[in-house]
C-alpha cells in the first residue's frame, strides 16, 4: 500500500488509455495479414463482386475501399452487348441519326413501344406493338386516345389584315373565305380549317387542308382595323408543306430573307460542333486524368489560401487563374435539353424568313418549333384536367426585375392577371358542358414533371351535360405562347430532368404533388377544341400546342393519367370508323395524294411479285386492271370526256342535297305503299338490327300508322310522283355544273364479307335489283352475282418468255464458264505473278458481257417483262367487266362501330346520278308489296341506295349500301 501514489490525475490517466485504444484500432485497421475494408463486414455480406463493383459495399466503407486500390481494379466480366455497342457520346449519336429523318421529341418513348415508319421526312410511330385495333378504337370512342402530331408544320404570316386577306382570297373557296372573316375567327377566339388551291383555279388545283388561327390583339380589343398589323398561324401536313410554302411565296411575292444574326448563330453552331468532335476524338481516360488534375489543383489552391504563412490571401491574378481552372473543369458538362433541340430552328433567329419587297407581308416557317398533341375521346377533358395543373401566377420572387422569370414579367400587370383568371374560370366550366366548336383557350401550367403521378392512375370518367351548349367564346385568348421571345425563353431555361428527379426524391411521400413555389418553371400552352364528327359524338377532343423541348414532359403526364397512345395506322382507321376529316394525302385531287398513291402502288406491287406464281392472284382472269392503286383520272375521262382533270366535290350544300336523296329511299317506299291496309312497319322489320342500332347515318323507318282513311291512293300516287320529280330536278341541276368530280361515300356490306383497298364500286343493273328481291331457297346462292372469268391471253407468252430466259441464262453461263476456264489454263501455263487470278477472271467476265450486250440486256429485262405479262395492259378499256365501275374503295375493313364490313371510297358524280335515276325507276316499277315484305324478312336494308362491290381478289359481287359523306367544317 505504501507503493501506491497518494493522489491520481484522472485526466492524464484517461488520455493515456485513449492513446492506447487508438493505437489498437489503427493496428487492427491496418493489419499486415491482408485485412481489407470489405473484410470488416460479416461473412454473409462479403461478396466477390465488390472487386468489380465497389458500389456493392456500404457507403461508410466505400471510400476506404477506393483508397485501398478498389478504383484501379479492372472488371473481369465483359460488358453486356448493350453497353459494348453504345456510342461514347449519346447526344452526338442522337443528333447524327436524325440526318435523314427527323425524330419527334417523344421518339425514344415510341420506339420502345411502337412500330416506326419513315415518311414525309419524319420517323413516325405507326401502330403499337402490344395493343390491337379494338383497344385503340375503344379508347377513341369511349375513353381517351393521345397522338403526337408534332410533325404538322406551322407557318406564320404577318402583315396588315387587308393584305393577308387579299392574298388568301384567290387561293380559297368563297364559303371558306367568308367563315375566315367572321368576328370570332378574326379575334382569335376560334380556329378553322380550309382547303387551299392553286391561285384562281377553284375547284381544281387543290393543295391540301390547313388549320388557320389568328393571333389575338393585346389589350382585349374586339375591333381591329384593316390597316393594323396582324398575325396568323397556318398548320400544314408535311406532305403538302413544300407546295403550300411555294404557293404563298408566289401569292404574296415573297423573297427569302438573309439574316446576319441567323448566320452568326449558324457559325457558332459549327464552331461548337467542331469543338465537340475534338473532344470526342480524345481518349476518355485522358479526360478523366485532366479532370482529376484540375480538381486536385483547385483543392491545393484552396488549401494554400486557408493556410498561408503570412496570413495573407492570394493576389487577384491567382484568384482569376483559380476561377479559370474551375470553369474549365466544369466545361465538359453539357446541357442535355439544348443538345436535343440542336436539329430544330430554335431560337427564333434560326427560322427561315420570307418578306415581300415592300415589307408589307412577312412569312416565318415555324416548322419543328411548336409541338402538337391530338387528344380524342369523350373523356378528353378528364385526362387533361388530371394531367395539367394551372399555375399560380400570384407567387412572387423578390429578385432583381431583370432576373425574374418570364411569367412574372408577363403577368406583372393586373389586367393580365384578370385575363388569366377568366381563362381558368372557362376551363372549369367545361367540366359541366362541352366547349364551343373550334374554340381556343390559353393556359399556363405548372411544370408537368413535378405534378407527374408516381404511377399510372385509373381514368376518372365524367359525363358532361350535352344539353347545355356554349355558343360563343367570351373569355380572352391572349397568351404568352404567341410571343416568339417568350417561347424561346421557356424552351432554353428548362431545368434538366435530373434536377427535377432529385427534387421529387426528397418528397416524404413518393408521388405526392408538392406545393408550388416561385422557383418552379411555368409552361404556356394553347388548347384547341375539336367538335364531334359523328352523330354519336365520336371524333371530339382537344389539340394541345406546346413550346419546343416540353413535349416529353406533357406526354408522360397524359399517358400516366389515362390517355391511350395511338399512331398513324389508328388515325387512318378512325377516318373510316368515326368519319373524321381526311389528311391531304388521302384526298385524291391533291399532289400529296398522288405521291402517296404511287408509293402505295410500288409497295403493293413489290409484295405481290415477291410471292411465287402459284400463290398470286391472276388479275387477268379476275378482270382487275388496277389492283394496286385507283386510276382516278382514267375513271373520270371514261365517264366524262375531257382532259382527265378532276376535283373533289367540297360544296356542302350540294353534298347535303345528294345525301338526302341517297338516304330517303325507304321514305318514298313508305309513301307509295301507305294506301294499303296493313299494320305499322317498325324499324326491326325494315332495317337489319345492327344497322339500325349502331349506324346513325342511315335514315331508318319509324312507325307508319297511315291507313286508307288517312291517305287515299290518289294522294299516294301524287306523293310518289313528287319524290320522282325531286330526284329528276336534282339530277338536272347537277348536270348544269362541272361533273368531272369525285364524291366521298361510305359503304356497308349487306351480309357477310369485308372490303379491301382498291375494291371496285360498280353500278348495278335493273335485273340485279329485281333478282335481289326474289325469295331465296335455303343454302342457295344462285342469285349471288359473279363476274364471268376472263380469258388469260398472256399465259402462253409467259411460258415462252420463261423458256427463252432460261436458254439465255444457260448461254451466258456457258460463255462465262468458258472464259473462266481459259484464263485459269493460261495462268497455270504462264505461271505469272504479275496479276492475281481473281482479277484476271473478273476482267474476262466483264469482257464477255461487253461482247454480248444484247443477250445481257434481254436477260436483265426479264423481270420487268414478266411483271407486265402478269397484269392487264393499261391500254385496255377500263369498263371491261359485266358491271360498270363507278368508283373505288380507298379504306376497307371490318367496321366495329357498325358491326359489319364497311369502307370509305370515292365515286364519280356522273355514275352517281345514274344510280339515283336507276333506283327511282326501280321503285316506280316495283308494284307488288309482297316483294318488299319478302325483302324485309330476309333482313335486307332499303334505307339507302345499293351498289355492287367487288374486291380485286375475287369474282364475287357483294351488295353494299351507299351513303354520302359530308366532311365536317
Amino acid at each position: 500500500m505504501n507503493e501506491l501514489p497518494g493522489t491520481c490525475s484522472y485526466l492524464s490517466l484517461g488520455a493515456a488509455r485513449i492513446r492506447e485504444i487508438k493505437a489498437i484500432v489503427d493496428k487492427l485497421d491496418n493489419c499486415e495479414h491482408g485485412g481489407r475494408a470489405f473484410q470488416n463486414l460479416p461473412r454473409h455480406m462479403q461478396r466477390r463482386t465488390v472487386s468489380a463493383n465497389p458500389k456493392r459495399l456500404p457507403r461508410y466503407l466505400r471510400d476506404r475501399h477506393m483508397r485501398e486500390g478498389g478504383a484501379n481494379v479492372k472488371p473481369s466480366k465483359r460488358p453486356r452487348r448493350k453497353y459494348r455497342h453504345r456510342p461514347e457520346n449519346l447526344l452526338a449519336e442522337y443528333n447524327r441519326r436524325q440526318s435523314e429523318y427527323l425524330w419527334l421529341e417523344t421518339h425514344i418513348w415510341h420506339a420502345k413501344r411502337f412500330h416506326i415508319t419513315r415518311k414525309w421526312g419524319y420517323a413516325l410511330p405507326e401502330t403499337p406493338t402490344m395493343k390491337g385495333y379494338r383497344s385503340t378504337l375503344r379508347a377513341a370512342t369511349k375513353a381517351c386516345s393521345v397522338q403526337d402530331v408534332s410533325y404538322l408544320c406551322c407557318i406564320e404570316l404577318e402583315g396588315t389584315r387587308a393584305s393577308l386577306l387579299a392574298g388568301l382570297s384567290p387561293i380559297s373557296q368563297s364559303l371558306d373565305f367568308a367563315r375566315l372573316q367572321s368576328p370570332q375567327v378574326l379575334q382569335g377566339k376560334r380556329w378553322m380549317s380550309l382547303t387551299l388551291f392553286v391561285k384562281d383555279k377553284q375547284p381544281y388545283g387543290a393543295i391540301g387542308s390547313v388549320d388557320i388561327m389568328w393571333h389575338p390583339k393585346a389589350g382585349n380589343h374586339q375591333d381591329v382595323k384593316e390597316t393594323e398589323i396582324s398575325q396568323l398561324w397556318l398548320w400544314v401536313h408535311p406532305s403538302a408543306h413544300s407546295q403550300v410554302v411555294n404557293m404563298l411565296v408566289e401569292t404574296y411575292n415573297l423573297e427569302k430573307k438573309v439574316d446576319e444574326a441567323s448566320d452568326a448563330i449558324q457559325q457558332k453552331d459549327q464552331e461548337k460542333k467542331l469543338s465537340e468532335e475534338s473532344k470526342e476524338s480524345d481518349n476518355p481516360m485522358e479526360i478523366e486524368e485532366i479532370k482529376g488534375e484540375t480538381e486536385a489543383s483547385c483543392k491545393d489552391m484552396e488549401l494554400s489560401t486557408e493556410t498561408s504563412k503570412d496570413g495573407e490571401t492570394l493576389t487577384n491574378e491567382k484568384k482569376g487563374e483559380m476561377a479559370e481552372v474551375k470553369e474549365n473543369s466544369h466545361s465538359t458538362k453539357k446541357n442535355v435539353n439544348e443538345s436535343k433541340i440542336a436539329k430544330k430552328n430554335i431560337p427564333f433567329l434560326r427560322t427561315p424568313k420570307y418578306t415581300s419587297p415592300d415589307s408589307r407581308v412577312k412569312m416565318t416557317l415555324l416548322k419543328d418549333t411548336i409541338n402538337r398533341f391530338h387528344v380524342t375521346g369523350p373523356q378528353s377533358y378528364s385526362v387533361l384536367n388530371a394531367a395539367l395543373f394551372p399555375a399560380d401566377i400570384t407567387l412572387k420572387k423578390e429578385d432583381d426585375p431583370k432576373d425574374q422569370p418570364w411569367w412574372q414579367r408577363y403577368y406583372h400587370d393586373e389586367d393580365q392577371q384578370l385575363i388569366y383568371k377568366k381563362q381558368l374560370e372557362a376551363w372549369k366550366l367545361f367540366s359541366s358542358c362541352p366547349p364551343p366548336p373550334h374554340s381556343v383557350l390559353p393556359m399556363t401550367l405548372r411544370d408537368p414533371r413535378i405534378t407527374l403521378p408516381h404511377k399510372k392512375l385509373p381514368l376518372k370518367t365524367t359525363v358532361p351535360d350535352t344539353s347545355i351548349l356554349m355558343e360563343r367564346s367570351d373569355w380572352p385568348v391572349e397568351s404568352p405562347i404567341f410571343d416568339n421571345r417568350l417561347r424561346d425563353e421557356v424552351t432554353l431555361t428548362k431545368e434538366d430532368d435530373s434536377v427535377i428527379n432529385q427534387k421529387r426524391s426528397k418528397m416524404l411521400v413518393p408521388g405526392e404533388r408538392g406545393a408550388e413555389n416561385p422557383d418552379e418553371a411555368k409552361l404556356p400552352i394553347l388548347l384547341m377544341s375539336r367538335p364531334p364528327t359523328h352523330s354519336a359524338g365520336h371524333g371530339a377532343g382537344w389539340d394541345i400546342l406546346i413550346p419546343a423541348g416540353w413535349a416529353m414532359s406533357v406526354w408522360m403526364s397524359l399517358v400516366f393519367c389515362g390517355g391511350v397512345p395511338v399512331g398513324q395506322k389508328e388515325l387512318v382507321n378512325l377516318v373510316m370508323e368515326a368519319l373524321t376529316s381526311l389528311p391531304p394525302f388521302l384526298m385524291p385531287d391533291t399532289p400529296s395524294a398522288e405521291i402517296y398513291s404511287t408509293e402505295e402502288d410500288q409497295e403493293k406491287r413489290k409484295k405481290y411479285f415477291s410471292r411465287p406464281p402459284a400463290e398470286r392472284h391472276n388479275f387477268i382472269k379476275l378482270g382487275v386492271q388496277y389492283p394496286f392503286s385507283p386510276p382516278w383520272r382514267r375513271l373520270i375521262s371514261d365517264w366524262k370526256e375531257g382532259t382527265g382533270d378532276f376535283f373533289v366535290l367540297r360544296d356542302t350544300t350540294l353534298l347535303n342535297k345528294i345525301a338526302g336523296l341517297c338516304g330517303d329511299a325507304s321514305n318514298r317506299i313508305k309513301a307509295k305503299r301507305a294506301g294499303k291496309k296493313r299494320k305499322a312497319i317498325t324499324v326491326s322489320q325494315t332495317v337489319p338490327y345492327k344497322s339500325s342500332k349502331i349506324d346513325p347515318y342511315l335514315e331508318t323507318i319509324t312507325e307508319c300508322k297511315m291507313t286508307e282513311e288517312e291517305s287515299g291512293s290518289d294522294t299516294v300516287t301524287a306523293t310518289g310522283h313528287l319524290f320522282t320529280s325531286a330526284v329528276e330536278d336534282m339530277v338536272g341541276s347537277l348536270r348544269e355544273i362541272d361533273t368531272r368530280c369525285l364524291v366521298m361515300v361510305r359503304l356497308q356490306v349487306e351480309g357477310k364479307g369485308v372490303l379491301e383497298s382498291c375494291a371496285m364500286i360498280c353500278l348495278p343493273q335493273m335485273e340485279d335489283l329485281k333478282n335481289r328481291m326474289k325469295p331465296e331457297k335455303p343454302m342457295d346462292q344462285s342469285n349471288n352475282l359473279q363476274e364471268p372469268p376472263h380469258k388469260d391471253t398472256k399465259s402462253d407468252q409467259r411460258v415462252r418468255l420463261k423458256e427463252e430466259h432460261q436458254k439465255i441464262g444457260a448461254r451466258l453461263q456457258r460463255l462465262r464458264k468458258k472464259a473462266r476456264s481459259k484464263i485459269s489454263e493460261e495462268h497455270q501455263m504462264a505461271n505469272a505473278v504479275d496479276k492475281p487470278l481473281d482479277k484476271k477472271i473478273s476482267e474476262a467476265l466483264q469482257k464477255v458481257e461487253e461482247e454480248n450486250q444484247d443477250i445481257v440486256a434481254k436477260y436483265s429485262a426479264y423481270p420487268k417483262a414478266m411483271e407486265d405479262l402478269w397484269l392487264m395492259p393499261r391500254e385496255d378499256p377500263l369498263q371491261c367487266c359485266s358491271r360498270k365501275i363507278m368508283g373505288y374503295v380507298t379504306q376497307g375493313n371490318f367496321c366495329l362501330t357498325l358491326g359489319l364490313g364497311g369502307g370509305i371510297g370515292w365515286v364519280a358524280l356522273e355514275p352517281l346520278m345514274q344510280l339515283l335515276l336507276l333506283h327511282e325507276e326501280f321503285y316506280a316499277a316495283t308494284s307488288e308489296m309482297s316483294e318488299l315484305e319478302n325483302s324485309s324478312r330476309k333482313g335486307k336494308s332499303r334505307s339507302s341506295h345499293l351498289v355492287l362491290v367487288r374486291c380485286p381478289s375475287t369474282l364475287h359481287y357483294n351488295w353494299a349500301s351507299l351513303t354520302i359523306v359530308v366532311q365536317p367544317e
